[in-house]
């Protein structure tokens, strides 16, 4: 039996499909923990398990309390999770997460007693004392959202502004060993404001490099792991932190393989050959648009040229790239998605993400069209009781139709040529590249459908 059972819902559906555990969730039991309370994660994609396996698995363990990351995407999935818990176990709700961050208003609308806003390594754990009896004053809890028959209390988001400070997750909580990739944070936040991003801590926040590797350290040693991705926003922001970081990983010599997300403007040939030289295998890019107009709208004020020299210092080094494409910027059309396409193909990485622009709580697009009075928060309510089926955004003239078609071309033309395929056969290096080679070699012989360019999309927004 638990204290207290913390749930990653259901969204993927296999644990496939999930690939990095859920980290918040284990900061969060490593304090509990500490405290004297017995904790269970459960994520439910790794576990195998259906909403109404985990509430059949609350009523076994008994908690008091219960914890509920939210994502925009889980919300239906969410909502019907609070339901079944209520009708099979009585305990007190509290959701948290990046959905209830930026619309604590959901709290409501799910019904549940207690929300959490921000980061939640002070507060959750304060509002367990609370709620176990062992404190008597829930004032003072950072980040609290109370409901009270409808009634909201909403305290401004917590963000731990010395990050040093927080002890190790508790992945013996979770399957470490089994996720594809493992994370680790050397820092918080992000300064940019993207306009599809709903990051609400604009403040940067680092660990101490030597705690940063000193966990790497561990996670060698408990588990065995010899491959992490380093979960920052942009990993390079401060350079001489990644240095210190790659420093450290050369004096340690702890023969690990890792990866990063960071935008182009923010590396240069010395940064990248010190990665590289201390296991660095695979750098992302927000690349976002193949059109320089379309990408500054968006909030990334990064130049074709400053794109262009940042993957091609990544070649000049031997290190692989992803670009990340969205679809269905505001003002873009379906040429220049297309020009999107051609750009990716013209820049050459290892592996692009082609997404579709999507409406989040918080963003600064959301902000806009909720100005302009095209939407309101009841966006969120009605995807979560199954009203509206899709969040993708609509720039004039495109339609839901455009972008599926759109999405359907840009893997087509990346993934299903014969200069891609012949190098991707050329270079595997591991069991996940053989799987990624078969499924694009299975693609190309129509054996493994891909969505049809004139199937019916969902309607957009606005």
């Amino acid at each position: 039996m638990a204290d207290v059972v913390l749930i990653y819902p259901p969204y993927r559906g296999n644990a496939a499909e999930r690939s990095y555990s859920p980290l918040g969730l284990s900061y969060i039991a490593a304090v509990l923990e500490r405290t004297g309370y017995s904790v269970r994660i459960v994520d439910a994609d790794m576990d195998g398990i259906t909403a109404e396996g985990i509430a059949m698995l609350v009523r076994k363990e008994a908690p008091f309390l219960v914890g509920i990351t939210v994502l925009t995407h889980t919300l239906p999935a969410v909502y019907s999770l609070v339901e079944r818990i209520r009708e099979l176990h009585q305990c007190t709700i509290v959701v948290g997460g990046a959905h209830v961050t930026a619309d604590p208003q959901i709290v409501s609308d799910l019904n549940v007693p207690y929300g959490i806003r921000g980061e939640a390594e002070h507060g959750f754990p304060r509002l367990v004392e609370y709620l176990s009896g062992k404190s008597s004053d829930a004032h003072g809890i950072e980040g609290l959202i109370s409901n009270e028959n409808g009634r909201l209390d909403i305290r401004n988001p917590c963000f731990i502004e010395d990050i040093s400070v927080l002890l190790q997750p508790a992945r013996h909580l979770i399957k470490t060993r089994e996720y594809r990739y493992t994370v680790v944070f050397s820092s918080r936040g992000c300064p940019y404001r993207c306009i599809y991003c709903a990051e609400q801590c604009r403040s940067m926040r680092y660990r101490n490099p030597e705690d940063v590797v000193g966990e790497i350290a561990s996670l060698r040693k408990d588990y065995g792991i010899r491959s992490i991705d380093f979960g920052d926003s942009v990993f390079t922001i401060n350079r001489e932190h990644a240095l210190r970081v790659c420093s450290l990983l050369k004096e340690k010599r702890l023969n690990v393989t890792w990866s990063c997300i960071t935008r182009a403007d923010l590396v240069d040939l010395e940064l990248l050959k010190a990665m590289k030289d201390v296991g660095c295998r695979f750098v992302s890019f927000g690349v976002e648009s193949g059109v320089e107009r379309i990408r500054r709208l968006g909030g990334k004020n990064i130049s074709d040229k400053a794109v262009r020299k940042a993957f091609r210092h990544c070649r000049d080094v031997g290190l692989r790239t992803r670009a990340s494409i969205l679809f269905g910027n505001p003002t873009e059309t379906v040429e220049d998605m297309r020009s999107s396409i051609a750009f990716v193909k013209e820049l050459k990485p290892d592996y692009a993400l082609f997404s579709l622009m999507q409406v989040f709580p918080g963003t600064p697009l959301f902000q806009q069209l909720e100005k302009a009075g095209a939407v309101n928060r009841t966006l969120w309510r009605d995807f979560m009781l199954g009203k509206r089926i899709s969040l993708d955004y609509l720039p004039d003239g495109v339609s839901g139709e455009d972008l599926y078609r759109i999405s359907h071309e840009a893997f087509r033309t990346f993934y299903l040529n014969n200069s891609y395929l012949k190098n991707k056969l050329l270079h595997i290096s591991g069991v996940d590249e053989l799987k990624e080679a078969a499924f694009i070699l299975l693609a190309k012989a129509h054996i493994i459908p891909i969505r049809d360019s004139g199937a019916e999309a969902p309607q957009g927004i606005p």
